[in-house]
């Protein structure tokens, strides 16, 4: 599936997430955040590398968890009163509204994931490069360093796991062995960023004019993915903010799910979330169906 995405131009991946993320900020509605956080879902396995870990998904479920929780902890308004907890009123509004918020937000940090997946440091550099050349070399340097300093740090913990000098029994046995993991990270950037700074200064970095080399070319195919999900998301945002779908949560939730409006947004975003997974599964399924036509 990658081998489709990464022949779309920047332009058209950065659009795209913008489009979608922008809906997924800015709108409270149920139907949308569901849609929201669906799409982000389909986008991320589509396109998945490997098996999520199993950490990664507990956090997930914790994050999500907590945020419907502290929501009727904190705001307590609302008319339908489930219960009383140490005289502060649980109501039911409060609840779906920290269920609202929690989707959002899962829906948001998935839309991330996926645009940082996307989103290279050769990519990036071509966004930024013309407009602001150092900009787009720290942004590029940053997200290749966080993913390397990461594997580091398992393989710093793994050495001193077999030296024995990571004890994994109590808990100050554990935190001396992190801050040994630590103290070695360290040192261990610092000689990194000397050695990528005299890498830099030997290539001239800095010394003239600087050009800059891409192999991105606008088809016809990224103009058609710009202006559906121009589109598709100005369509939806023309919707919501004439209030057409509005939906309130206090004092009590009222929501119209019979407005033909309402299922015109959310088939709208519903297209433009999966726009850029379909566009990849209908151009595997082409090129699928043309070599078992050559096979035959």
């Amino acid at each position: 599936m990658t081998e489709w995405t990464d022949r779309l131009h920047p332009i058209t991946i950065f659009i795209y997430f913008v489009c979608v993320m922008t809906v997924a900020m800015f709108t409270r509605h149920p139907f949308l955040q569901v849609v929201s956080w669906a799409g982000s879902l389909i986008l991320n396995r589509t396109f998945a590398t490997g098996r999520g870990k199993a950490g990664e998904f507990a956090w997930r479920i914790v994050f999500f968890l907590g945020v419907m929780i502290v929501n009727p902890l904190v705001y307590h308004n609302g008319v339908t009163v489930l219960f009383y907890l140490n005289g502060a009123r649980i109501t039911l509004e409060a609840v779906i509204f920290g269920v609202v918020m929690a989707v959002t937000l899962a829906g948001v940090l998935n839309w991330c994931r996926g645009l940082t997946r996307f989103m290279t440091s050769d990519r990036l550099i071509y966004l930024l490069g013309r407009i602001s050349p150092k900009a787009a070399l720290i942004c590029s340097m940053v997200l290749r360093f966080v993913p390397d300093y990461r594997r580091k740090a398992v393989q710093i913990r793994q050495v001193q796991q077999q030296l024995g000098l990571y004890g994994g029994g109590s808990l100050p046995e554990r935190i001396r062995g992190e801050c040994r993991v630590f103290s070695a990270m360290v040192t261990w950037s610092f000689e990194h960023s000397v050695n990528t700074a005299d890498s830099m200064q030997a290539r001239g970095f800095g010394c003239g004019k600087r050009t800059v080399y891409h192999e991105y070319h606008m088809t016809c195919r990224d103009v058609l993915l710009i202006l559906l999900s121009l589109g598709l998301s100005v369509g939806v945002i023309s919707i919501h903010t004439t209030n057409k779908i509005q939906v309130l949560y206090y004092p009590e939730i009222r929501m119209d799910m019979a407005d033909p409006w309402v299922w015109t947004c959310v088939i709208c975003y519903l297209l433009l979330c999966l726009l850029l997974p379909g566009y990849c599964g209908l151009r595997a399924l082409g090129r699928s169906v043309a070599g078992g036509r050559e096979d035959k």
